[in-house]
């Protein structure tokens, strides 16, 4: 299930290539003196190949036949991408600050934050605690949980151990487009109606403390512009319609609709007023709750963010939404990865978040957000009741120092991450069954996404999940190219 374990990483820019041993690519070869047009990057999980650069190849205008033909189209333009990335979780942050030394650490955050790694430009930041952390807390708790409406012990300074050290050298490793949002999955305890930070017991948020409540939203995204890590965009719950037995609240769609008018008001007279405020924050097979904060009188959201939680695939249900309210944001913010997939073996998890990467951008999501950038060989730390089945991008070992995996997702969000830049568009490509024309099966096989970048460049990122390799012609202003894609494999091109 994991891979590259080691305790100095070969870094993704280095010219390693592996693909001459691997069955149905014919492009193998090469390095970083090749002159080709096109680059090539491919992971094969069969044949243990990861995100690894082939020999580049060239358009032209020969006849060479395909099994399937993908247009791309960079005049025909959908939704600007905000990033893709991961959450720093607490837990995360004591996995890396306490089990790496020193270079060891520099050189896990240049692998998931730096240019030559799968550069990661997108956070989505717990606001306290969530289920992938040491204890349950928030910014401002209080004894026997007396009311703090003025925020007087509002504090920051449980991030100070594990959290704040791993954003910041996040920032160092960035080139300088890394960008967070941020979400809550309770408010402090003394805000709500039973208590309590976790959702099965606590209630809802409390009327009363409405104000306070988009005081401390304030007051944390003044906090972090002030550290330098500043916030585009929060939610204002995470996945509302459930009652975790962890940190969490349910909030209605009418309660979240009237809180965001509240927090919308506040900002506006901040110095934190350009933040964004999405609605929402759940899964994605129902819009009823969506559509319900979208269509709230004046609403002051900019948008919906979606989770994936859900046993039916239903990526179509973005489209719909962008249909209904095409000038609102779509962000897919949590898209978490485990061993309940694909039986938990290397290709089903690979495929699997290959497929999302490519189907939530395709339905107008401007973000594709995993979950913990980092947990151990036990899928752990977390609170109690909280599933250990689920991988971060990178496995720590908590038995040993200095032991870092580099998991399948990491790969997966990689094939997207490393080479669409934050204000990248997405642009036509043929997908499904438009791609696949000499075949009777219509489901989805192979499928595809492109981006154009801000400086002109084009990325095209194609999964095959035949359990066969495929001659696919790309065509692109009046030329073309054909490449082999081994079986059950991704590829990115770009040019």
């Amino acid at each position: 299930m994991m891979h590259l374990v080691r305790n100095k990483l070969i870094k993704l820019s280095c010219a390693v290539l592996l693909c001459a041993c691997i069955s149905g690519c014919t492009n193998a070869g090469g390095g970083d003196s090749d002159t080709g047009s096109v680059r090539v990057w491919l992971s094969n999980p069969a044949g243990g190949v990861w995100l690894t650069q082939q020999s580049s190849t060239d358009f032209s205008t020969s006849s060479e036949s395909a099994d399937a033909t993908v247009r791309v189209v960079p005049s025909t333009q959908y939704q600007t991408m905000d990033g893709f990335g991961a959450s720093m979780t607490e837990s995360s942050a004591y996995l890396m600050k306490t089990y790496l030394d020193e270079d060891e650490l520099k050189e896990v955050c240049e692998n998931l934050f730096g240019a030559d790694g799968i550069h990661i430009t997108l956070l989505r930041q717990p606001m306290g605690a969530s289920d992938f952390s040491l204890t349950a807390w928030t910014y401002d708790d209080t004894d026997d949980n007396s009311a703090d409406e003025n925020l007087g012990n509002f504090s920051l300074d449980h991030e100070d151990t594990y959290i704040r050290p791993m954003l910041t050298l996040a920032y160092e490793c960035s080139p300088g487009d890394l960008r967070l949002m941020a979400t809550p999955w309770s408010p402090p305890a003394w805000m709500k109606t039973g208590l309590n930070l976790y959702g099965s017991s606590g209630g809802s948020l409390d009327e009363d403390y409405y104000d306070a409540y988009a005081e401390y939203f304030v007051k944390f995204l003044e906090a972090y512009k002030t550290a330098g890590t500043p916030v585009y965009a929060v939610t204002v719950q995470n996945e509302p319609e459930y009652a975790a037995p962890y940190p969490g609240m349910v909030m209605s769609a009418s309660e979240q609709a009237a809180f965001i008018d509240v927090l919308a008001e506040k900002l506006a007279g901040s110095d934190v007023n350009s933040t964004l405020i999405l609605g929402f924050d759940h899964n994605y097979d129902s819009l009823t709750y969506a559509e319900t904060v979208l269509s709230s009188e004046a609403s002051n959201a900019a948008g919906t963010a979606f989770h994936y939680y859900s046993s039916d695939l239903s990526h179509s249900n973005l489209t719909t939404l962008h249909d209904e309210y095409p000038d609102e944001g779509i962000w897919a913010t949590e898209c978490g990865t485990g061993t309940w997939i694909g039986s938990g073996a290397d290709t089903g998890m690979f495929l699997d978040i290959m497929m999302h990467t490519i189907r939530f951008p395709r339905n107008y999501a401007k973000s594709y957000i995993t979950w913990n950038v980092a947990l151990d060989q036990n899928g752990v730390p977390k609170l109690d009741s909280t599933s250990s089945t689920n991988i971060g991008l990178v496995t720590i070992r908590s038995n040993v120092r200095n032991s870092v995996t580099y998991t399948n997702t990491y790969y997966g969000l990689g094939h997207t991450s490393k080479f669409v830049s934050p204000g990248a568009v997405r642009i036509y490509s043929d997908s499904g069954s438009e791609a696949t024309s000499n075949s009777t099966d219509n489901s989805d096989r192979i499928e595809t996404c492109a981006y154009k970048n801000t400086d002109g460049s084009i990325a095209l990122v194609l999964l095959n999940s035949y359990e066969a390799s495929k001659n696919v012609k790309v065509k692109y202003n009046g030329e073309w190219f054909v490449y082999t894609v081994p079986a059950q494999s991704a590829v990115t091109f770009t040019w």
